[in-house]
Parts: C-alpha cells; sequence; structure tokens
C-alpha cells in the first residue's frame, strides 16, 4: 500500500482556535490578505494535496514521466548526454546513491539531477507548457527524482511535487510573452527555477514560510540570455540544479526579500521592465486548471512551437498528395511574438540538429519524404532539395495569437490554394511499456524495463521512488 499523504499533512488544513478574542481562520485570511506574491505562491504550494488533484491531472502527470524516463534512456545515444554523465561522474567521483537513468554509474542527488535533465533533453524532445512556452519536466522531474530518491518518498509525493511544479512556473510566467518582451527571453530560464524550487521543496516537505524563501532564491538564480548560436542544452540541466539549490537552502534556514518578485529592482522589474497587470488575479488562480494538463510533448526534434505548422502541413499531404514538384509557394503566418525567436524561423546555412528549431525545415524535410519526418536528415541539413523548397516559403507575423499559433498556405503550380490554421496541437501519449522499453534495450535488461513501465503506470501506489530508480538501473 502506499505510504499515506494524509500522515504529512500536520501543516495542512486551517483549525479553527481562539485567539486573544480573534479566530486563527479570521487572522489566516488577513495573513493571506498582506501576503507578498511569493508567499502566496508558496501557500499554494504547501496546500495541495494528492486527494484534491483530479483523476486525469493524475494521469498526466504519469504521463509526463514516463514520457521522460524513455527519453532519458535515448539520451545515452547522444553527445550531449554523454557529456553530462562524465561530469557527474567527475564531482561526484562514485559517491552518493542516486541514480543516473540508464546507468549503473551512481552520483550525489545533485549531479543525478543534473545528468538526468541533460539526458532527458538530449534528444530535443521534451515537453512544453504554453502560454508559458517552458520545458517545464525538464526542470522539475529531475530534482524530484534525486530527492525523492534520496528521502524513500512515495509516489504519490512525487506526483504532488510535480504538478506544484508545473503550477508554479505558470503562475510566475503568466501570460509574460518573454520571446517578446524588449530583451527577449527563453521563457525555461527565467521561470524554470521556480519549478525545479516548487517540486523539491514538497518533496522535502518545507513549510509555506521556508518554499517562500526558496522562491526568493529561484528569483537569484533564474538566468535568460536569448542569444542565437552554439550548442546550449546543458542550461535546462543549469536550472534543474538551481530550483533544487534553492529548496535546499530554505530547508537549511537561509531567507531572502519577501518582495522578490513584485519589489522595485524584484524578478519582474528586472527580466520584464514591470510588474504584470493581472498578478493578483493570477495568484489567486493558481491550479485552476492545473498546468500540467496543458503540457505538450513531441514527436521530432525542435521547438514545440513549430508542431502546429508542421501538422497542418502533415494534414494537408495527406489529403492532397502534394508532391514537391507541385508547390509554388509556401506561405507561414506566425504569432508576433515569434518574430524575436530567430531560430524558430531561420534558414540555411544550418548545423546538423540546429535546423530542428526552424519550422522551414521541419515543414521542408516533412513535404519530402510525402508526410513522415525522416530522423537522419537533421544530421545533412543542407541538402539542395531542402533549400530549393525553402525558397520558395514565406514567413510573416500577425499579432493577437498564442505562441503556438500558425497559418499555412500552400499554392501549387496548377493554381490550387490550400490553407489551415490552428492554435495548438496535442499528440497523444505515447505507450510508455513500449517506449521504455525501446528506448533501454540496450541499457537496461527488459524485465527492469518492464517493471519500471509498471511502477509508472501505478506510481501513486508505489511506497518508495526509489524502487522505481532501482529498476532504471543496469
Amino acid at each position: 500500500m502506499a505510504r499515506s499523504w494524509r500522515s504529512r499533512r500536520s501543516r495542512r488544513g486551517p483549525v479553527s482556535r481562539t485567539v486573544s478574542g480573534r479566530s486563527s481562520i479570521s487572522m489566516v485570511t488577513e495573513a493571506i490578505a498582506t501576503a507578498t506574491a511569493s508567499e502566496r505562491l508558496a501557500r499554494s504550494v504547501a496546500d495541495l494535496r494528492l486527494e484534491d488533484l483530479p483523476r486525469e491531472v493524475l494521469t498526466k502527470a504519469k504521463e509526463q514521466v514516463a514520457y521522460h524516463v524513455a527519453h532519458a534512456l535515448r539520451g545515452h545515444r547522444h553527445e550531449d548526454g554523454r557529456r553530462a554523465l562524465a561530469i557527474a561522474a567527475s564531482l561526484s567521483e562514485g559517491a552518493g546513491a542516486g541514480t543516473i537513468i540508464g546507468s549503473a554509474s551512481r552520483a550525489l542527488p545533485m549531479d543525478a539531477a543534473f545528468a538526468n535533465s541533460t539526458l532527458m533533453r538530449a534528444t530535443g524532445m521534451d515537453d512544453v507548457i504554453f502560454p508559458a512556452g517552458v520545458h517545464a519536466a525538464l526542470v522539475t522531474l529531475p530534482p524530484a527524482l534525486a530527492l525523492a530518491e534520496r528521502h524513500h518518498r512515495s509516489g504519490a509525493e512525487l506526483l504532488v511535487a510535480l504538478v506544484a511544479g508545473y503550477d508554479a512556473i505558470a503562475a510566475v510566467a503568466m501570460d509574460i510573452e518573454a520571446w517578446g518582451a524588449r530583451e527577449p527571453r527563453r521563457p525555461t530560464i527565467p521561470f524554470g527555477p521556480f519549478g525545479g524550487a516548487a517540486a523539491a521543496c514538497r518533496i522535502l516537505d518545507l513549510d509555506a514560510t521556508r518554499i517562500a524563501s526558496a522562491f526568493g532564491y529561484a528569483a537569484h538564480s533564474a538566468m535568460g540570455l536569448a542569444e542565437q548560436g552554439g550548442d546550449w542544452p546543458h542550461y535546462y540541466a543549469l536550472v534543474a540544479r538551481n530550483g533544487m539549490m534553492a529548496a535546499l537552502l530554505a530547508q537549511a534556514g537561509a531567507t531572502t526579500s519577501r518582495t522578490i518578485l513584485e519589489g522595485r529592482y524584484g524578478f519582474y522589474e528586472t527580466f520584464f521592465g514591470s510588474v504584470p497587470a493581472g498578478l493578483d488575479e493570477s495568484f489567486a488562480r493558481i491550479g485552476e486548471p492545473h498546468a500540467i494538463l496543458e503540457a505538450t510533448t513531441k514527436r521530432y526534434p525542435g521547438t514545440g512551437a513549430n508542431i502546429v505548422a508542421v501538422e497542418l502541413v502533415r494534414e494537408m499531404l495527406r489529403a492532397h498528395g502534394l508532391a514537391p514538384r507541385r508547390i509554388a509557394r509556401i506561405d507561414l503566418t506566425l504569432p508576433s511574438e515569434r518574430e524575436n525567436f530567430t531560430a524558430g524561423h531561420h534558414r540555411a546555412p544550418f548545423r546538423p540538429w540546429w535546423a530542428a528549431s526552424s519550422v522551414l525545415f521541419q515543414v521542408a524535410i516533412v513535404i519530402l519524404d510525402g508526410g513522415r519526418t525522416d530522423f537522419a536528415r537533421y544530421e545533412r541539413p543542407n541538402a539542395p532539395e531542402i533549400d530549393a523548397l525553402i525558397d520558395r516559403m514565406h514567413v510573416s507575423f500577425e499579432p493577437d495569437h498564442g505562441f503556438q499559433f500558425a497559418r499555412v498556405r500552400v499554392a501549387t503550380t496548377d493554381g490550387a490554394v490550400h490553407e489551415g490554421e490552428a492554435e495548438r496541437y496535442r499528440f497523444p501519449p505515447i505507450d510508455a511499456a513500449r517506449e521504455i522499453a525501446d528506448a533501454g534495450r540496450e541499457l537496461v535488461p527488459a524485465p527492469q524495463l518492464a517493471r519500471a513501465a509498471e511502477l509508472i503506470a501505478g506510481l501513486e501506489s508505489v511506497d518508495d521512488v526509489a524502487t522505481l530508480m532501482e529498476a532504471l538501473r543496469p
């Protein structure tokens, strides 16, 4: 039977007592009214309970765990993943009991979180939540797994921590257009530490006061440079470490400014120039609905912002059988916020795998391969046939749309025009058992992989997350 969640709730639910003629409930109400933004966010994280989560939220959380475990196993085939393994081994020097997914090597919890985050990212096929535009699992799941294994927390506690982490990210990000800011930001980098901190705080069972301090350190560790070029997958793992360290500092009793979010020199003023007008309203609705329900995973590398355009083109190919030679012109309309996100619509020459960020490249290879995504093309992105098709593409930007929006207009050589647009797209869930078995077949014995998939499917009933992590080691 799973560890009882209620047994660890002594600080949650209000109990009415009379103190100097005033009930404790009225005092709590007054405290909430005067609480700062980080304190309100902390209270929502501390108060989240397993029994309050709808079944669909728990199902989605387990899907995110299974998906990213599978991609962590696949990450061993990529140089970025191998580099992270070497760094973790160098830092931990064989010490620690933390599991690096798919590896026999053990590491200290912080180093295990770093390695697992990079492994999950190495394929370029992580998740993203909109409208925040944050790769939430990369910065919440690795710290939560590392600490849950270290402290022998239950699967139920892991799921609540993950949901809390996604909610914290969405609350702080609100509807801020990070890429559209005067100084553009990669959304995961400034907003991500709050998710890692929230998830880690739940695993560490911190109270609301200490969680608020953790958010202060998360704000201080936020980053956000949007400079393009080079190899950059490891910064997600740095964000995961930052959120985890924020929680550990708070656990140790460290404190920060109460107004770290909304203060004159706080997070919002520093990163985005002003405090969002709807901050109070947004923080009053945390978890309505839970942000994890808005997470979308990928079926090919690159930014999740390109999924709508790619899938619209794929549908047109199925419906009309458009051959590359029949296409005269393709017009792609994207939201104005994406104009600063130049990697999302840049043209050749491409670096291998860097091309995956470009919607022009992604659309071109889908057309060239008759609706399939041929992963081999990411290794040879400057093929002449790709360049020739991209030369027929034109990009424009339009305001008042969400970050995922795309409109596609394809004109053919015989004068026909095919159009489609959509605001969002969600892939169906993966077959977790099959994907985990396939991803880890060269790393972990098949019976263990089957056991891991089984444990994730029933995660809310798992007594100790360490049992799951053991199944993911050779």
